[in-house]
């Protein structure tokens, strides 16, 4: 170039690049180059040109060529690492950004694009210490700070997070992004109302942004407030519309809503934008299980895992789903995975717990010790001292009992706490309800109307849902859950009330040493039998340790279907889980016993094709062909109480019982067959049927059940009898008895209070 010196020449391409003249800032280069070959400036420069038109490839070329000319001149390699990182080769662009640093190691830039890509790569901690030396570089740089708190909330480490994000405040306190980005560290404490406002003020500093209203989203959500979530995350949606974290968000509040199609195509949405989109892969599937589509669902979950396999959610979801489809093996195996990689994941944990239940092959200690296990590791007591309550000591005062739940919705647990709620004597007893009600019904609404007091306390911490209930002054605390998802087991470790009892969940222990009583029955704990496997002190009922209110919609008892059609008709309307190889083992037995005999299944898992043909080749091994077998998936409540009109005999599964669904099943007139076991979960059945006075009915061992249900089969005139007094049968027995229940009930409180008054304050 005549007339001009290569640093003019230089400067001249720079400035048309700076503004935006890419063709003429190539020409010059291209110029320099033809003189100059080896000139590292304009190779550079060129570099950078070809990027910014699309030519990665020879930009990577160039810029690599300029490092090699040049390896002292750090600038050079961190735009090499730039553009490597920009085409996705990240391993590569560490190299680049650690080969800038070694020439000047207090090069702001060059440390923070290092440590942007380390926490692409998943490197957090390298990521936290890079953006650390950042700051300490530039300390009054408030986008240090926050990219520091950015990876100290990856790795775990969310109070120091939290202090990075107050200080990048403290310099900038219109930064939105370290607004945000606080109000999510909040939110994984489970601060809500703090990160709720900090998501809140980044939106008013900047209105489209986008993931401020992703995060307000999932606080919202976190609170109980699908509606409100769901209208964040499409306020998201607007402003960016090719969000796919709002996509997959979105679909989490739908199916919240219960609106699981419209969730199925969120998160489709979600996968077309980021195909390699796991957690998007893990709505999903919590989507499609919802629908009943569970092999879709599995599959979805394995997808998640491939592209991911250290993502626990995902790894306990494809548990849940092998659960709906009575692999109970793998599920067990995925569960123990995900706490193996993840020692405090609690849903995981609660999962294994009942699952082991529902496995003949665990014994009742080791059951127990996963109990105890599971009380160490999520509901441990507070440091400090115990805490002292205000409570009047009177033992014959009035009491305030609570009940927490879940579960007061269309759920098992209201057909035996409702009786309770209504009948309890209000001069000696007050009653609050504890709900977290993330899908309220009818059913809440009529629960709440029979409650004293109602509590929403969905999405609080269990810190300050301990506290509520201490100002509320409540003496004794149930416990409805037990392990349910959803539980509370970890507030009441923090003893928010004197008197803690566990009830009604399931028939077993808790595991928390802190509750201090189980209400159970001599049927389903004789003594001597359970004490060692529970932690809580058994409270033995009078006659049954439930009362059952039937459903409403129930319709009358129909005729003996076998009267009919000639053969009987078996059925089981109990979850997949519960039907393990030996359940369907010994069912084969009974239909063997009984020539032209049927079996009619019906659960949610049924409704998916696979599941269909995964249950027949199981009944197949055992020579029972799919022209016995009746299955259905699971459709309205009203559908599944229809169903039993076409079966005669009721079986139960075991080791762990049917509970609800026997009620329901006696409720329609048919007797059910019960083997009592050795544990709590294994005599739900024995308590229902003695209570009713149908003791022929409860086996001891394999062959007696067989037997029974071989004998009942072949008697039809005694079922005929069986099925046309049964409601009466029922109705007059201490099952249905809310009032004499509740008053027993009454009473096991008012000794427990009294216990509870007689120990040294």
């Amino acid at each position: 170039m005549p007339n001009v010196t290569l640093a003019q020449a230089l400067q001249m391409a720079l400035d048309h690049r700076n503004a935006g003249r890419l063709p003429e800032a190539e020409q010059i280069c291209t110029e320099i180059l033809r003189h100059v070959p080896d000139e590292s400036s304009a190779l550079c420069l060129l570099g950078l040109v070809a990027q910014q038109t699309g030519r990665t490839a020879q930009a990577l070329d160039l810029l690599a060529r300029c490092v090699a000319v040049a390896p002292s001149a750090h600038e050079f390699s961190f735009h090499h690492g730039n553009v490597l990182s920009a085409a996705g080769r990240k391993e590569e662009a560490v190299a680049a950004f650690r080969a800038a640093l070694r020439v000047r190691p207090d090069t702001f830039d060059a440390l923070n694009n290092l440590g942007i890509t380390l926490a692409e790569l998943g490197r957090h901690d390298e990521a936290a210490a890079a953006f650390l030396r950042s700051t300490e570089i530039a300390p009054s740089n408030a986008d240090a700070h926050t990219n520091l708190g950015n990876a100290l909330t990856d790795v775990g480490r969310v109070e120091d997070a939290v202090a990075a994000f107050r200080h990048a405040l403290q310099l900038d306190p219109a930064h939105a992004r370290a607004r945000r980005n606080l109000g999510n560290a909040l939110l994984r404490l489970g601060r809500l109302d703090e990160a709720e406002t900090h998501c809140q003020e980044a939106i008013r500093l900047q209105p489209n942004y986008a993931k401020a209203h992703s995060t307000l989203g999932l606080v919202l959500l976190k609170r109980g407030r699908p509606a409100d979530a769901a209208a964040c995350w499409q306020t998201a949606l607007h402003c960016d519309p090719r969000d796919a974290e709002a996509y997959s968000n979105l679909g989490i509040a739908l199916r919240d809503l219960a609106h699981f199609d419209e969730a199925v195509v969120c998160c489709r949405r979600a996968l077309e934008l980021r195909p390699d989109f796991a957690e998007a892969y893990n709505n999903l599937g919590n989507a499609l299980s919802e629908l009943g589509r569970v092999t879709e669902a599995t599959d979805a979950y394995e997808k998640a895992l491939a592209l991911r396999p250290g993502f626990t959610e995902a790894r306990n979801n494809l548990g849940t789903s092998y659960e709906k489809t009575g692999r109970l093996a793998d599920a067990l195996a995925c569960y123990r995975a995900a706490l193996d990689a993840r020692p405090d994941y609690r849903s995981a944990h609660d999962n294994l717990i009942i699952a082991l239940q529902y496995d003949g092959c665990q014994s009742p200690a080791d059951v127990f010790a996963e109990h105890r296990r599971w009380a160490e590791r999520h509901a441990a007591a507070p440091a400090g001292p115990s805490p002292v309550f205000a409570n009047s000591r009177d033992p014959e005062r009035r009491l305030k009992v609570g009940y927490v739940s879940p579960d007061f919705k269309l759920h098992p647990i209201p057909f035996f706490i409702e009786s309770v709620l209504a009948a309890h004597d209000r001069a000696r007893v007050h009653v609050t309800c504890y709900v977290d009600a993330l899908r309220p019904d009818a059913v809440t609404q009529r629960l709440r109307s029979v409650a004293d007091e109602w509590r929403d306390v969905t999405g609080l911490p269990d810190v300050e849902a301990a506290e509520r209930v201490r100002r509320d002054g409540i003496d004794l605390l149930v416990d409805l859950a037990v392990h349910a998802p959803q539980n509370r087991l970890s507030m009441f470790a923090r003893r928010p009330a004197p008197v803690l009892v566990s009830y009604l969940g399931y028939a077993g222990t808790t595991g928390v040493p802190a509750i201090d009583y189980r209400l159970t029955d001599e049927h389903v704990d004789p003594p001597g039998l359970t004490e060692a496997f529970n932690t809580e002190e058994l409270v033995r009922l009078p006659h049954c340790f439930c009362c059952y209110r039937p459903p409403s919609e129930a319709p009358p008892v129909g005729p003996l279907p076998a009267l009919a059609s000639g053969q009987v008709t078996f059925a089981s309307l109990n979850r997949l889980a519960k039907i393990t190889p030996e359940v369907i083992g010994l069912w084969c037995r009974v239909l063997k016993g009984v020539p032209g005999s049927r079996l009619m299944l019906q659960a949610s898992g049924l409704s998916d094709a696979g599941v269909h043909a995964a249950i027949e080749a199981q009944f197949a091994r055992h020579g029972v062909g799919r022209d016995r077998l009746l299955l259905a998936g699971w459709g309205s409540f009203s559908d599944y109480l229809n169903h039993f009109q076409s079966a005669d005999v009721g079986l139960d599964t075991f080791p762990f019982n049917g509970h609800t669904t026997t009620c329901h099943t006696l409720w329609m007139g048919m007797p059910v067959v019960v083997l009592a076991g050795r544990t709590s979960v294994a005599r739900v059945g024995v308590s229902l049927l003695r209570n009713l006075g149908l003791d022929e009915l409860i086996a001891e061992t394999p062959d007696g059940y067989v037997e029974a249900a071989c004998r009942l089969a072949a008697d039809l005139g005694r079922l005929r009898e069986l099925r046309a007094g049964m409601r009466a049968r029922m109705t007059t027995s201490p099952l249905l008895d809310g009032p004499g229940f509740t008053r027993r009930l009454e009473t096991a409180y008012r000794e427990m209070w009294r216990r509870r008054c007689e120990r040294p304050a």
